[in-house]
Parts: C-alpha cells; sequence; structure tokens
C-alpha cells in the first residue's frame, strides 16, 4: 500500500565551499598519567637505563576499514575503480589490481562516491564527518568541500541537473513520559546545486534513509526506510510511502521505465511502479531464485537485464522480457553486498561481505582484479608478526584464512586458506539445519597459529562446528617455500586430544612444538625426516616432504579437577616456551606448572591464585628481565621471580588482552570495564616487568569497539639502531587498525609520507586535455623539473657550450642596465664564430691520419741518407704532437706502436733506407713539418 504525502515547502541553506589538499589526519588522544606512577622523563624497564616515554599526547593515524561501505565507482574511462575504506578512498587499476592513489582528508567514514560528468578526472564523495568533498584524483587534490553540517548516509549525483541529493542523519530529542527524554533519529534531504553552491532541503522522513538514489530525469528521488520505499517528486513536491511486507535490502531504478526494483531479507524481488501510478510495468517480477536476502541490485543501462547477488556469492542476469536466467558464480564464499557496473558495461565491481572487491568480466565471465581489505574475523582476538613478512602483522580471516596485513602502507600482502570450507549449509537458515546430514561442517574458525623463530614453520589450529558431531579439530604444519613464495601444508593431525584443544606454543630456536588440552595434557612435536616406500611414491600426485611433523612425548599437569575450582567454559589455558627454549610453561586452572622440553620432566608448580580463579595465559622475558614469568586471569596480573621461586607482585585489573614486547620488556594489558556511572570503558596499560604500577594508561573512550591490540614491527626506513618505543595497534570490530605513536611523533607512524609519495607519484593513464596539460599539477611539476635542470646546466660553467657561453657573456647582467639588442647582435655573433676548442672534424682527421699510418705498409726504399732510425724518431714525435689534439678516451693507437717496434733500426751505413713522406696539408697548416732530409 502507498500513502500520499502533504506538498513540502523547500527550506534553502547556505554551503559555503572552502578549498584545499587533502592531508592525512591525526587523531589526539589524551593520555592521562597514572598517580602513582613516574613523571614523563622517567625512563622505563626494570632496574633502569630504560626508554624516555612519550609526552601527554598520542597521535594516531587510522588505517583499514569496510570496503562495503559505499558502492565502487570506476572512472569515466574504466581504467581506474574507486573504493570508500574507512576514512580515505583508494584508486585502483583495473588492468592490475595495484593501488594508484589515496586520497585523505575526510575525518569520518565514506558514504558516497560519485563521478563528475564534465571532469572525468574528479570525483565527489561525502563523508559522515557531514563534507562533501570534489577530487581531482589525478593530483590527489581537493578542488571544493561544502559542511553540510549533519552526519551524510548516502548521496546520489544526477549529471544533467549537476545537483547532489544527500540524505543526512539527524537527531532531536523527543519528551517522553516516565521513561523520561529519548532521542530520536530521521533524516533530512537535501538538493545540492554544484553552480549555485548552495543547498535546499527537500523532505524530512522519520526515519534515516539509509539508500538514495535519483531517477534517470532527475523528476523522483528514492530512498529506502526499513520496510518502507520513499518516493519524492521534484516537480509536484509530493512525498509518497510505498510499504512492502520484508525488510528491503537492496533498491534499483530503471534507466528508462517508470519502476523500481527492490529486494527484500527474503530473497524476494519486485518490480515497482512506484514512480508514476498511471504507467504500466511491461516486465513481470522475477521468480525467486535467492534462498536469503538479495545484497545487490543493477540494471543495464539499457535496462533489459537486472543484475542480482546475494548470500550464494552468485550473480544472477535476469532478461526482464523472457524470465530466463544466467549465472556468474563462486565469488567467494561470503554474501555480496553491493554491485556497480563501468560505464561501458566492461567491468562489474562486486563487494562481499568478507571485505573484498572483485572486478569482473560479464561477457568472458572471469574475475579480472581482486582488492582485499583488512578482514579481522572469528571470535578469537589473535594478532603476531612474521619474519617472511616483516612489515606486516598476521590475523586471523574471514573463511577459515590467515591474513597478512601490512599496516603502515594499509595493504594486503597475502591471505592464506587454513580451513576446506564446506557450503552446503549457506542455502539453509538456521531453524532449517537440523535437516541437514551428520557431519556436515558450518563455520570454520582459524584458533591460534604460531610461527618458528626463523619463520621455516607455520603451525595453526583450526575448528569447525558440524551438525549433531562433535567439533572438527585441526593442527596444521606449513612450510615455507620460496619457488612459490608462501607456505604450503606439510603435517595434519585431526583431534590432536581427546578433549577440545586449549593452546599452541612454539620453541623459539628449534622446530619444536606443545599443544596443551582442556583436561590438562598436552602434547611436544618435532620435524623428523621420512623416507617414503616406492608405493607411496607411485601413489602420491605430488612430491611428498622429506621431513613432516610428529608426536614425540605427552603428558598431563593434572589427573583431576582440583576441588573448588570453578569450570568456567570461556578459560581454555595457556602455554609459552622461554626466550631461550630451557623450559616451557603450561597454566591450567590456577596453577602453573614448568617442564623441561627434552626430558619432558616437571621442574616446579606456582599455586598462588585462589581456586576459584582460573588462569587464562602465561608470558615469559627476555634479557635483563629473563627472571620473571607473569601470569594472569581475567582479573589479576602476577608476576614471579624464577630464581627464588617467590612472587613479586600481583594487580587487580579487567584483563582483556595481554601482550609483552621481546625487545623492550614492556608490557601492554588492555583493559574493558562496564560500570553503570561511565557504562563500557576501554583503558590501555603499560606496565614494566620490575613494578605493579603502570607507567602510563590512556583511556579509549572513544573505541570501546577495540577487539584486539598488538605491538607492530618497525615502519620501512626506521632507524632501528635508535631505541624507542614500538608503535601499537589497535585493531576494532570494524576491521579499521588504529596505529598510535608512543614517541610522540606522527610522521612516524607508517611513514606515511613516503608511502603516500610513493603511490600517489605514479602516472595515470586519464584522457588529458588542452587546459590540463597546460595547468594541471603534473605539468606544473614537468615545467618545474625542466627549468632546475636548466638552470643547474647554466649555472655549470664547466660544461657549456658555445651558444651558454654567449648568452652568458653578452647578455649577462638586468634588463634595464643592458645596451639596445641592435648594438649586442654584431658581437653574440662573433662570440658564437669564436672557436675555443677544436673542432670535430680535425679530431676526425687526427684519428684517420692515426689508422693510416698503422695500415699502411711501407716497402723497403734506398733514399740516401734517411734510415730506419731517423724515420722511427719522427713518427714518434708526429704521434706525441697529434696525443695532444685528441680528446679525453683518444683513439686506439697500439696498432701503429706495434708497427713502430717491429722496425729494425740498423745503422746509418746500411742500405735498407724508406722514402720521405710529405706532410699533410693539415699538419702543414699548423705549422708542423717532417724532420727529414731528402
Amino acid at each position: 500500500m502507498s500513502s500520499r504525502g502533504k506538498r513540502r515547502s523547500s527550506k534553502r541553506l547556505s554551503l559555503s565551499p572552502s578549498g584545499g589538499v587533502g592531508e592525512p589526519t591525526a587523531v589526539d588522544v589524551n593520555v592521562n598519567h597514572s598517580p602513582r606512577g613516574p613523571s614523563a622523563t622517567t625512563t622505563a624497564g626494570g632496574g633502569g637505563g630504560g626508554l624516555s616515554l612519550s609526552p601527554s599526547q598520542l597521535p594516531a593515524v587510522v588505517n583499514g576499514g569496510r570496503l562495503d561501505r559505499a558502492r565502487a565507482l570506476f572512472s569515466a574511462d574504466a581504467h581506474y575503480f574507486f573504493l570508500a575504506c574507512g576514512n580515505n578512498i583508494k584508486v585502483y587499476s583495473v588492468a592490475t589490481g595495484t593501488q594508484v592513489r589515496v586520497l585523505r582528508g575526510h575525518d569520518d567514514l565514506v558514504t558516497s562516491l560519485a563521478i563528475h560528468a564534465d571532469q572525468p578526472k574528479q570525483i565527489f564523495s561525502s563523508s559522515r564527518d557531514g563534507t562533501i568533498r570534489l577530487w581531482n584524483f589525478a593530483d590527489v587534490s581537493t578542488v571544493s568541500q561544502c559542511q553540510v553540517g549533519a552526519p551524510i548516509l548516502s548521496m546520489s549525483y544526477h549529471p544533467f541537473l549537476q545537483a547532489l541529493f544527500v540524505s543526512t542523519e539527524c537527531v532531536r530529542k523527543k519528551k517522553g513520559g516516565q521513561a523520561g527524554n529519548t532521542t530520536e533519529y530521521y533524516s533530512k534531504v537535501l538538493c545540492y546545486t554544484i553552480v549555485k553552491e548552495a543547498a535546499v532541503v527537500m523532505f524530512e522522513t522519520p526515519s534515516p534513509l539509509t539508500t538514495l538514489t535519483v531517477s534517470p530525469t532527475g523528476d523522483f528521488v528514492v530512498g529506502v526506510m526499513k520496510k518502507i520505499v520513499v518516493v519524492y517528486s521534484v516537480d509536484s513536491e509530493l512525498l509518497e510511502f510505498v510499504n512492502h511486507t520484508r525488510m528491503i535490502t537492496a533498491l534499483a531504478i530503471h534507466p528508462g521505465e517508470e519502476c523500481v526494483a527492490i529486494g527484500d531479507e527474503g530473497g524476494h524481488i519486485r518490480l515497482l511502479n512506484c514512480l508514476d501510478d498511471e504507467a504500466e510495468i511491461d516486465y513481470p517480477s522475477p521468480e525467486q531464485w535467492h534462498q536469503r536476502a538479495v545484497g545487490a541490485l543493477l540494471f543495464d543501462s539499457v535496462g533489459t537485464h537486472l543484475i542480482s547477488g546475494g548470500r550464494e556469492a552468485t550473480l544472477v542476469f535476469w532478461e526482464l522480457a523472457t524470465g530466463k536466467k544466467d549465472y556468474l558464480p563462486r565469488l567467494g564464499t561470503k554474501p555480496l553486498t553491493a554491485l556497480s557496473a563501468s560505464l561501458n558495461e566492461d567491468y562489474y565491481a562486486v563487494t562481499s561481505e568478507d571485505n573484498v572487491v572483485r572486478i569482473v568480466n560479464p561477457r568472458g565471465k572471469s574475475v579480472v582484479a581482486t582488492v582485499r581489505g583488512l578482514s579481522h574475523a572469528g571470535p578469537y582476538a589473535k594478532v603476531a608478526t612474521s619474519k617472511q613478512y616483516p612489515s606486516a602483522i598476521v590475523l586471523p580471516g574471514a573463511n577459515g584464512s590467515i591474513q597478512f596485513y601490512d599496516a603502515y602502507k594499509d595493504t594486503s600482502l597475502a591471505v592464506l586458506p587454513v580451513v576446506d570450507r564446506d557450503n552446503s549449509h549457506l542455502n539453509f537458515k538456521k531453524s532449517d539445519r537440523k535437516k541437514l546430514p551428520k557431519g556436515v561442517t558450518l563455520k570454520p574458525y582459524v584458533r591460534d597459529f604460531q610461527f618458528t623463530g626463523d619463520g621455516r614453520w607455520l603451525l595453526t589450529t583450526s575448528k569447525q562446528k558440524r551438525v549433531n558431531d562433535r567439533p572438527l579439530e585441526m593442527v596444521k604444519f606449513w612450510e615455507w617455500t620460496e619457488n612459490e613464495n608462501s607456505y604450503v601444508l606439510n603435517s595434519v593431525m585431526e583431534h590432536p586430544h581427546d578433549v577440545e584443544l586449549a593452546s599452541l606454543a612454539v620453541h623459539p630456536t628449534r622446530p619444536i612444538a606443545l599443544t596443551t588440552a582442556r583436561d590438562g595434557s598436552f602434547g611436544l612435536w618435532t620435524v623428523k625426516r621420512t623416507e617414503p616406500s616406492a608405493n607411496e611414491l607411485a601413489k602420491a600426485e605430488d612430491k611428498l616432504p622429506s621431513e613432516v611433523w610428529s608426536c614425540y612425548a605427552k603428558g598431563k599437569t593434572a589427573t583431576e579437577i582440583t576441588v573448588g575450582v570453578k569450570n568456567d567454559a570461556s578459560v581454555r589455558g595457556s602455554s609459552a616456551f622461554a626466550m631461550d627454549g630451557s623450559l616451557f610453561a603450561i597454566c591450567y586452572q590456577n596453577v602453573v606448572s614448568l617442564w623441561d622440553p627434552l626430558t619432558v620432566q616437571l621442574l616446579t608448580t606456582f599455586a598462588y591464585p585462589p581456586p576459584s580463579e582460573q588462569l587464562v595465559g602465561v608470558k615469559f622475558f627476555d634479557g635483563a628481565d629473563s627472571r620473571c614469568l607473569l601470569a594472569y586471569s581475567k582479573t589479576h596480573l602476577y608476576m614471579w621471580n624464577l630464581l627464588n621461586y617467590s612472587l613479586m607482585w600481583s594487580l587487580k585489573i579487567h584483563v582483556s588482552t595481554v601482550v609483552v614486547n621481546t625487545a623492550t620488556s614492556h608490557i601492554l594489558v588492555l583493559s574493558k570495564s562496564m560500570t553503570q556511572a561511565t557504562g563500557p570503558r576501554t583503558t590501555l596499560f603499560l606496565f614494566s616487568p620490575s613494578t605493579p604500577t603502570p607507567l602510563y594508561y590512556w583511556n579509549l573512550s572513544h573505541y570501546h569497539s577495540v577487539k584486539t591490540v598488538t605491538f607492530l614491527p618497525s615502519p620501512p626506513g626506521a632507524n632501528n639502531s635508535v631505541r624507542t618505543l614500538p608503535n601499537l595497534a589497535l585493531v576494532s570490530h570494524s576491521n579499521t587498525i588504529t596505529i598510535f605513536s608512543l614517541n610522540g611523533s606522527t610522521g612516524a607512524l607508517r611513514g606515511e609520507d613516503s608511502a603516500d609519495a610513493l603511490i600517489n607519484s605514479s602516472l595515470l593513464d586519464v584522457e588529458s586535455t588542452l587546459f590540463s596539460s597546460l595547468y594541471s599539477q603534473q605539468a606544473t611539476d614537468l615545467a618545474l623539473t625542466a627549468t632546475n635542470l636548466l638552470q643547474k646546466e647554466v649555472t655549470d660553467t664547466s660544461d657549456k657550450t658555445v651558444l651558454q657561453r654567449a648568452i652568458s657573456d653578452i647578455f649577462a647582467g638586468s634588463s634595464h642596465i643592458l645596451p639596445p639588442p641592435s648594438t649586442l647582435f654584431n658581437p653574440f655573433l662573433d662570440r658564437l664564430l669564436k672557436k675555443d676548442q677544436p673542432e670535430e672534424d680535425d679530431l676526425m682527421d687526427v684519428q684517420s691520419i692515426v689508422h693510416e699510418l698503422a695500415s699502411r705498409s711501407v716497402p723497403p726504399v734506398s733514399v740516401g741518407e734517411v734510415t730506419v732510425a731517423s724515420l722511427a724518431a719522427t713518427l714518434r714525435e708526429e704521434l706525441t704532437t697529434i696525443s695532444t689534439l685528441l680528446p679525453a678516451s683518444p683513439p686506439d693507437v697500439s696498432e701503429l706502436t706495434g708497427f713502430l717496434s717491429s722496425l729494425s733500426l740498423e745503422s746509418p751505413s746500411s742500405s735498407t733506407t724508406v722514402a720521405k713522406r710529405t706532410p699533410s696539408k693539415k699538419s702543414a697548416k699548423r705549422g708542423r713539418s717532417s724532420s727529414s732530409s731528402s
């Protein structure tokens, strides 16, 4: 059903555009010094000699983010596509899939993108920071900016009207009864005219409009508000609400007909003639094919086909006239959430829920390029670093994978699929999954992963839920191969323990691994060489590895649960190796036990916490603090001294994540708490092993969605010889990485100047005009470069040409003191004709003389008193004279020298003589003559 609204009066707002260049933004987080802690000049680390701590401001840079917040946008020539990633806009090449530009400037999430119709190098962007920016992506600059004043949810651009239609999120207080005042969210839809640089408020809706688009004619503005399609007529200023039975998840407007297509959460697609009640739709609504929610809808340019995508990760091409379908399957394993096309429809950009954008060729039914954003999935917050990717952090990704992500360059380096996923359950709802056969896997997770000290081996533990069966747990051993430049599966062990896995640890210097279970049992694994039999080699399709992992010892820390211990199902226990590998520790319930990894003997136990408190983790330290052992529960930290087996200190604190930096021995604790007065609170503490007093703590009130925290490796180009505190990285549930610098330097966060400059310095293959060739930033840079080179050439007097010397000699000085040009003409020509250096023709003559003398055979002739000895002396004198005229690299005269040395010098009475040579004209001209006589 539809209801007609009243005529809405338009309100006019004045928006002043402001120009500027988009710069990387730095978020300052207030740092609260501990009242009991040391001052800012106090050094951290046990026993003095630590590192100077940062000042009271903590610079930060936000990277990562979701790629599905806005639909992808193609350039006018379809050579590039744009993705809104968090607060930034990234430009990628369609041909290679590499990033070529990054546009920074928005202070909040970017929500929409649009290409300028008249300027192919310019794009519009809207953001939740309440601004609309016009970018020149070729020059990486902001052309203009306007402030709307409210967070922008969606934006649609009409090329013929040169107008932007914007949906904003507004807040107002609503008076209530006994419940008091409440907050109400609604939307205002504005029309911003680009030429007039002013906006008009068109209408309001009682709920936020998450999706907004405009018809091709510009007569209607259509939006989605939960289960309602909102239609606004620009001419009549009437607002209409069209109700739907289910939640609307996708919307598209037909390019020629007066109708829209909507998709709902039940997988249905409907065609509505809500734009014109009198018009009839020529096409019936497509039959239901999607079993789950429709995530994306798109009409082709002529309106004969409708493309849809949803939970099945498949594009469906509907022929509206006949109802025929065509498919493009296997676009990942996650639901498709957005779909856009290039102007020539050669490429489609398909966005999926796992933060991946694929560029597909609809005619060839192939994937051209793939862009992966940060995807931290699964219930386990695990972050580590790898020596194979020194500048990247490693974290569990979507679909049971491991992702290597460069936090400084903000790009995904590699993805390793760990779990083989069965997708047969995707078409079933949760209520119908009981109908699935027994053993079908549901959700795969990478539970834990560890790298060996040299980075050669990677160990992973995974868990897969199964229908009516025990969850499938596997330990996989991966080996790094230089040929494939990735980790290759070496060994697999299913259900290594009788009960659920608890933890995984790896020896720092040897290929030894430790796995623990929920019942206190553990297993030690190592590498052994294998010699496969002839039958195994014949059956094997690939080359069998020469080394495999196997279990060489098993043990158990306790035989039964201690009396009084509260069995918390969320506590799995932990284990760790010492930094020198001499022992390993296992925390089970409230006991920490130390073991020898070679003899598998129990050395000692620590049991300080009360039985009702279960330990969740244990950490070792290196260097001067190697005597310390940290054990922690959800509410306490315990620091033990391994030399005298005594408790050094304990601290009551809400513990969410604990990270130890082995280079500096600093302890980073992420604490999350909930109070009725303050609500959710997230605090970051920095400790030293020697004292329970935190060196610093930071209240992260705006980062309550933090999932985990880790220390980052040094950025590329950093001076590792200077001992400074490492950078921190906060990974949030919204797939953003906030990098904090503990040294108070924003520029040292990720080498942003060098990283962005390297990306933005590449030349783009865009269609240029005469205006852009003369006045674009690239043309200006090229002119400046040419000017600098010319100035350098003129100032370098050691390598001036004749023309440059004539200019510098005749026209030196200011123009107002020089004589008239007519008087300088003749001196200038004379200066050009003056020869300061030998001509090139003269040098060529000298070279020809040398080669002629070397190649000519001289017969013995009797000419009186001229003997061979006198002729040799004459030729040596001639060569000495010639060598003074040769250039810096003289010709090869070894042939002539060999000729002279072969002559046998005889006495003057010898009858062997040679004839006298007449000097050449060139030699005579230079005043040189032969000294021989006839």
